[in-house]
């Protein structure tokens, strides 16, 4: 594999090779000037990154409406001045209104611009000063726009004199960034996530201003997100996202990108030494993409199964309860109609005839089907492949063998917000749906607790469901009436 360069001053590397510094290439100046209006006019190398319009090249430019902040701590009210630019190119002035004052003083300089202002820190002197930063996780990201977070810092003096102000700050790229070449995507991006077993990838870190080198790298987590707004319809994207510079020689980095529908794919890659002002490519294909996420063997579905007319079913997103159907059946019940006394038929297969209303002697086995009694695996039925219902023992072993509360949970735990639901740090998350009654099949307990029908019956009446609640978990312990109305979450091998 080779090393390409995309522009000058920062390099392009695929993802297994080495880095490579571009120190020796910087030299972004900033020159102010005014009493009350100052203009700092950029030049060198070192901007922002953006991509073209067609997402297919990376461009290393400012951009017209980029914005950064400058702080100037010895003069009151000039804490974090707000600087744009209303030009494209490398070398484009930023202007802003700043308080003037009388000889010289240190100055800072940061981008993206932050309407909370950035706190400098360890001396009001250039070549000490510092920062701490906080990358966001999730970042956001849109398709053909800038990339969130790649920060950029920079410290100096400014000397007033015949009132005028005239700054020189070197600003410097302190993050790295990470290019997925995206080609046969199966529909649009939704996000992406960089994944490690181990807690290796910082979120805060501790930046010195004069060289944007990183003196404190902070807390560490094993997980980077990203959502991304995706209004394109082709198959082939670039998508990107920054991060701390990080040792990550010898670690497998597992990169998993979601779209549209609840496709996922992961790739994984051995780590390298992530380095400052570098920009790293990898080729990403998506072929291949499943409706789920991998674990322990297993692929599991991102979401429920929902209506996909009145006679199919499919994967839903992760945010949609879906259909509710009892322990065995085919046919599944609306997630909307909260009647104490009915519930309606949503979706059943082509040549059912059996009943229309809500059975509260339903018994019947997923391992049985029948289609026009409407029994069976729905899971099969309708996604056909190799999908199925999970087992109980497979629900068991996904929750960690924990019963009765969280604190064995691994890393599930439950959330009230946005909605009610179980998370884990895989992406998969349960809401917690409540139930269809086993008599009248009303819709009751939504936001109170979640069960979903394994296919592991237990005897005549009953069989196992995945349970939890905000304080109870039972993967595989509990039983219900079969004529319960539970979501189905489908995997397949």
């Amino acid at each position: 594999m080779k090393i390409n360069y995309l522009a000058v001053g920062c390099c392009l590397f695929l993802l297994g090779m080495s880095g490579c510094s571009a120190d020796s290439t910087e030299n972004a100046d900033l020159i102010s000037s005014g009493k009350v209006l100052m203009t700092m006019h950029t030049s060198g190398p070192q901007t922002r990154a953006y991509y073209t319009d067609t997402g297919s090249s990376m461009a290393f430019s400012w951009h017209n409406d980029d914005v950064t902040s400058v702080v100037v701590n010895g003069v009151s009210g000039n804490e974090n001045c707000q600087l744009t630019t209303s030009t494209n190119g490398k070398n484009v002035p930023f202007r802003g209104t700043v308080n003037t004052w009388s000889g010289t003083q240190n100055i800072y300089a940061f981008y993206p611009y932050s309407p909370t202002g950035y706190t400098v820190t360890s001396g009001d002197t250039p070549s000490t000063a510092t920062v701490s930063l906080t990358l966001p996780n999730p970042q956001s990201y849109t398709v053909g726009g800038a990339i969130s977070n790649s920060f950029m810092v920079g410290a100096g003096t400014a000397t007033e004199s015949g009132g005028a102000i005239d700054a020189s700050v070197g600003l410097k790229q302190v993050m790295s960034i990470i290019k997925l070449n995206i080609t046969n995507a199966p529909a649009k991006v939704t996000g992406v996530k960089l994944k490690c077993s181990e807690s290796v990838f910082p979120t805060t870190a501790t930046v010195k201003l004069i060289d944007g080198s990183i003196s404190n790298p902070g807390t560490l987590v094993n997980e980077l997100s990203m959502n991304v707004i995706d209004g394109t319809s082709v198959s082939s994207k670039a998508i990107s996202f920054a991060m701390f510079p990080a040792d990550l020689t010898g670690k497998t980095i597992g990169i998993e990108v979601v779209f549209e529908g609840g496709l996922t794919k992961t790739i994984t890659k051995s780590g390298l030494s992530f380095a400052r002002n570098a920009h790293y490519v990898m080729a990403f294909d998506a072929t291949g993409a499943v409706d789920g996420i991998v674990l322990n063997g297993l692929t599991w579905a991102m979401g429920n199964l929902v209506a996909d007319g009145p006679n199919g079913a499919k994967i839903g997103a992760p945010t949609d309860r879906g259909l509710y159907f009892q322990f065995g059946s085919l046919v599944g019940w609306d997630e909307t109609t909260y009647s104490a006394t009915s519930a309606t038929i949503a979706v059943r297969p082509i040549g059912y005839t059996g009943g229309t209303s809500w059975d509260s002697n339903w018994a019947a086995d997923p391992a049985n089907e029948n289609v026009s009694a409407g029994t069976g695996d729905p899971c099969k039925h309708y996604l056909g492949g190799n999908w199925r219902l999970p087992t109980s023992d497979e629900y068991s072993i996904l929750f960690n063998h924990a019963y009765g509360g969280w604190r064995r949970a691994g890393d599930w735990s439950w959330s009230s917000s946005p909605a009610a639901a179980v998370h884990s740090s895989s992406g998969l998350t349960f809401l917690a749906t409540g139930s269809r009654s086993y008599m009248y099949g009303q819709l009751k307990d939504v936001g109170s607790f979640g069960c979903y029908w394994s296919s592991s019956p237990f005897d005549a009446p009953h069989a196992f469901p995945l349970y939890f609640s905000s304080i109870d978990l039972q993967p595989s312990n509990y039983t219900y009436k079969r004529s319960f109305g539970f979501p189905i979450r489908c995997v397949h091998n």
